[in-house]
């Protein structure tokens, strides 16, 4: 990245150049595998109560290099690739079992939005909650921890999410030279990769 001493073609305040290798007469090339996972890394200074959470990361490709037409044709090729299987602990405050069934005591007044007037006893009847809700709330996991605040709705439910991540990445680059002083290449490059992606 350069961020002072530009050239004039480098208009505005950072400008970043990104350099690729070229092939050249000998073939040659080189491969790369980094792994980390949980069996090596040390806990969390403030979890050591609990076990070390599922972790594994590999990160590994290649380079190729070399002619296509000696003194003239070069191409490179580069390969890189990331799986990533771990997890993430989270908290969240979900509606209770009494919520789910109406039932709000201990909650801030619920309002009847045809009468205008608080429900008696902060309690919505069942003939009153639309089915499409019943349905959708049977989605929603029920609280799995005691909560706090109101009614116990606060950080109420503790989940470790698996995540999975994976990348591909790849990169060809073709050099020509017509002459000492005349050349041409060109560089493609392509990417994909998302979270939940499994190759």
């Amino acid at each position: 990245m350069d961020s002072n001493n530009q050239k004039a073609e480098f208009e505005g305040a950072v400008a970043v150049t990104i350099v690729t290798k070229s092939g050249s007469n000998s073939l040659h090339g080189s491969a790369l595998w980094f792994n980390r996972n949980r069996e090596y890394a040390a806990k969390n200074f403030f979890a050591t109560g609990i076990p070390k959470p599922p972790f594994n990361r590999n990160e590994f490709g290649y380079t190729v290099g070399g002619p296509i037409v000696k003194n003239r044709t070069f191409f490179f090729n580069s390969y890189e690739g990331l799986r990533e299987r771990s997890s993430l602990t989270t908290t969240q405050s979900l509606a209770t079992p009494a919520m789910r069934a109406g039932d709000f005591t201990g909650l801030p007044a619920i309002v009847d939005p045809l009468a205008g007037l608080p429900f008696a006893d902060n309690k919505v009847s069942a003939s009153r909650i639309d089915g499409r809700s019943k349905t959708l709330i049977d989605k929603v996991p029920l609280p799995n921890q005691a909560g706090t605040g109101l009614a116990g709705t606060l950080t109420n439910y503790v989940a470790t999410i698996p995540r999975m991540y994976g990348i591909n990445r790849y990169g060809l680059r073709v050099d020509h030279r017509f002459s000492s002083q005349d050349a041409i290449w060109v560089n493609l490059n392509y990417s994909k990769g998302s979270p939940y992606f499994v190759a």
